[in-house]
């Protein structure tokens, strides 16, 4: 019977058709754990990439500028839509100081000054497309911005009035460099570092980019239509537009004690 059970062709045909299923599936599924492997690096990548925007784009304050009469020849103001800076809320104990005029003058007003010991606060330049937050007296002094929008709004304040710029369409405070960066429509602010692509040729690619949304979305437009519309991969020097200016976080910004005369 044993014998008739291993020459019974049936049989035989059930048992190949069962090793040939069992090839097939474990072929199909290979298939799909590398096309799962696949899909897993590149929604990571993706983010990351998102992170890092969200990153940069908190860590910069941007504000739609108004259209100037005078526009710099060099950085043209732009009607890009940005976000002003997010003023904190004050606690009992971070009361600003205010120096009040005698008493006996009945006309007397307080003089605003900084919160963090950089003196009265400038006034804002009549004209200018920028409202800092002391500017607001309904606002100020119950509600404050951080020591760095602080810096940032002098900043922009002596770029205006004392330099005459009027292409700044926002700017960042970055801690690692202890600088503000000053943001334009055609200049972009970038880390590289190298790495090896498939035919084995070292390229530069972007590690950090920032700078004016109008800009950096630009960038990051060329290095998805480069790759015919698929999930972003490292931008390169290719995929910056020949008529944006790039400058290395490393080399760029303004220190802003220097330049405001100010103690750190």
């Amino acid at each position: 019977m044993i014998r008739d059970i291993f020459t019974n062709k049936w049989i035989i045909g059930g048992v190949l058709l069962l090793i040939l299923g069992a090839i097939a599936f474990h072929i199909l599924l290979e298939r799909d754990m590398a096309n799962f492997k696949r899909q897993v690096m590149q929604n990571r990548h993706a983010i990351q990439e998102r992170a890092r925007a969200a990153s940069e784009k908190q860590s910069t304050q941007e504000v739609a500028p108004a259209e100037s009469e005078t526009p710099s020849a060099e950085r043209p103001s732009t009607d890009t839509e940005e976000v002003a800076p997010v003023p904190e809320r004050q606690t009992e104990t971070e009361v600003p100081q205010q120096t009040a005029l005698p008493a006996e003058k009945s006309d007397a007003v307080e003089v605003a000054v900084s919160a963090f010991g950089f003196g009265p606060f400038p006034e804002v330049p009549e004209g200018m497309d920028y409202e800092p937050f002391w500017a607001d007296p309904e606002l100020y002094p119950h509600i404050k911005g951080s020591r760095e929008s602080e810096l940032i709004s002098r900043v922009r304040i002596k770029k205006w009035e004392e330099e005459g710029e009027r292409g700044i369409v926002g700017a960042g405070f970055y801690s690692e460099y202890n600088r503000v960066f000053l943001n334009y429509s055609n200049v972009v602010y970038v880390t590289w570092d190298k790495t090896v692509d498939e035919d084995g040729n070292r390229i530069r690619y972007i590690t950090r980019l920032s700078g004016a949304s109008s800009a950096t979305n630009r960038v990051r437009a060329n290095n998805i239509a480069r790759l015919g519309g698929r999930v972003p991969t490292l931008m390169t020097e290719v995929d910056i537009p020949s008529d944006i200016e790039v400058i290395l976080h490393s080399e760029g910004g303004i220190d802003p004690f220097e330049y405001l005369g100010l103690n750190p």
